[in-house]
């Protein structure tokens, strides 16, 4: 080349070879790169290889009867590679394959034998097998200071055996989307929970959300009525360990945030009854349930009662006197 460069005249006419050699090259590269799609696009029609279904550890598949094919030669790998493939003779057009492994990517291939010996392929169809269905929505729906009671969305269409975790660690399993955890829990203390499908016989699917929640302290016993008037309920109850204060309810409403563990409620109605709870919370501002609850109905006011008895009397009096009179 550098010899034709000083020759301008011998170099254009280099450079017009050349030229002409690399379009001969691409055009023929093209050829090659049309006839190959072509052929793929041939196969594809001649076999049609399809999935008539796909489920967890199995795949059914179909392909169009190939003329004068006397035999198919069925191939499945985990990859596009099937040099280490043992095939499987069938005879006809459809293959079910089992014995799969979920959430598998596979990939097949069916090969058409003729009588003199020849064969085609199809070309590679890859497919992944199902996932094991994985339950949706974990929530907590209470939690007390001996229990933890869980619901998640059931799912549907298959038969599945919910495995709860607790902390990392099986727990227990369920046939229902709920559980309940009772099992040696401490107040105070966070506990983190999932929840697995496991369906037979192929194990456990993925994991669902996370939900935490935390113990909260022992609601308060002992609630009782210490004393009361006609206007003045008095009560108490036992003080709970790791408390800081006390909520006290009358008729399912709050009406004391106290550090104590007695109250006194006053201005209320005689006649009247009132049902009364308490809870406990703990330095996190973590509620307890409720207590047991009571319920009082306050007497009659006696002062009222003695006023009515005397107006009475003094009445039947005057009536009497006024009778006497007009007697006489």
């Amino acid at each position: 080349i550098m010899h034709a460069m000083r020759h301008p005249m011998k170099a254009i006419s280099l450079l017009a070879a050349l030229l002409l050699i690399f379009s001969a090259c691409e055009f023929e590269r093209s050829e090659l790169y049309d006839e190959a799609e072509s052929a793929a696009g041939l196969q594809d029609a001649l076999f049609n290889l399809h999935a008539v279904s796909v489920g967890y550890d199995a795949v059914n598949l179909e392909w169009n009867v190939v003329p004068d094919a006397v035999s198919y030669r069925y191939f499945r790998a985990l990859s596009d590679d099937f040099t280490s493939t043992s095939p499987i003779e069938v005879a006809g057009t459809l293959y079910n394959d089992t014995g799969l492994t979920p959430n598998t990517r596979y990939y097949f291939m069916v090969c058409a034998q003729y009588s003199d010996g020849g064969e085609d392929c199809s070309k590679v169809l890859s497919l992944r097998t199902n996932s094991l269905p994985v339950p949706q929505n974990l929530r907590v729906t209470a939690t007390t200071e001996t229990s933890v009671s869980l619901a998640w969305d059931a799912v549907s269409g298959v038969t599945c055996t919910y495995v709860m975790y607790r902390n990392g660690v099986a727990l227990g399993t369920s046939g229902t989307a709920s559980f309940t955890d009772s099992a040696g829990l401490t107040v105070g203390m966070t506990y983190t929970y999932y929840v697995k499908c496991d369906v037979s016989p192929f194990g456990q699917g993925g994991q669902s959300n996370e939900v935490s929640t935390v113990i909260p302290i022992s609601a308060p016993s002992g609630l009782t009525i210490t004393s009361n008037t006609s206007t003045t309920v008095n009560l108490a109850w036992n003080a709970v360990a790791g408390a800081v204060r006390y909520q006290l309810y009358r008729d399912g409403i709050m009406i004391g945030d106290l550090t104590t563990n007695h109250f006194s409620d006053w201005n209320r109605n005689a006649n009247a009854t009132y049902n009364y709870s308490v809870s406990a919370v703990d330095s996190g501002n973590r509620e307890s349930s409720k207590s047991a609850a009571i319920d009082i109905t306050m007497p009659a006011d006696n002062f009222i009662g003695l006023g009515y008895s005397m107006i009475s009397v003094q009445s039947y009096s005057t009536a009497r006197i006024y009778g006497s009179n007009s007697t006489n």
